[in-house]
């Protein structure tokens, strides 16, 4: 249990640290950011930036900030985790104790980060953005777009002076993360159609 631990610690806080450097990097486009700690109906890409669409915020999105389940607070819980088991570990507590300690410390951080972001999300639903003003500007790839429509991917892009985060979908090949794009389509509520940024 001593290498999973380790393992969950080291492969946990280093994806930390990289969604933390993605934040940063977010903030330095000269602007705020909206968030949400998850899209219930997207657990795989939830946790991420979010913006209103300048109705204000529903009752829906609100609820959206205190989704537990996200990569932010699934990175959290397998990061305490490991740590919880080393640190079992350290004080020589048997396996069932030990293994107990790090679920109960992978859980606490969970919940930790779930309020955190359920508290930026609110601070930051006020000053609404509209994002139809996107069309037509660059953005760039945040979470890989699937190709050919095949689902969504996550961009970032400034609107109004802020940096906020949308759905993206593409009628091209796979846009792979990083990636300069083009939003070229406004498709639904926070969803924007994109192409690569290099082919217009």
């Amino acid at each position: 249990m001593e290498t999973l631990y380790t393992i969950c610690a080291v492969a946990g806080g280093t994806f930390l640290g990289l969604q933390l450097l993605l934040l940063i990097i977010g903030f330095g486009g000269g602007g705020e950011a909206d968030f949400d700690v998850g899209d219930p109906g997207d657990i795989g890409d939830a946790g991420d930036f979010d913006v209103d669409s300048g109705e204000g915020a529903s009752g829906a999105e609100t609820a959206h900030a205190f989704q537990v389940i996200s990569t932010k607070t699934l990175t959290a819980f397998f990061t305490f985790f490991g740590l919880g088991g080393m640190l079992g570990d350290d004080v020589e507590l048997t396996f069932v104790p030990g293994l107990a300690m790090a679920i109960g410390c992978g859980l606490i951080a969970v919940f930790i980060v779930a309020y955190l972001w359920s508290m930026l999300y609110r601070l930051q639903s006020h000053g609404n953005v509209d994002v139809r003003k996107a069309v037509g500007t660059v953005g760039r790839v945040y979470l890989r777009v699937p190709g050919e429509g095949a689902g969504h991917g996550k961009v970032t892009v400034a609107v109004q002076g802020r940096t906020v985060e949308l759905s993206a979908s593409t009628t091209e090949e796979e846009i792979p993360t990083g990636t300069e794009v083009k939003i070229i389509a406004f498709i639904g509520k926070e969803t924007v159609q994109v192409v690569r940024a290099e082919s217009v």
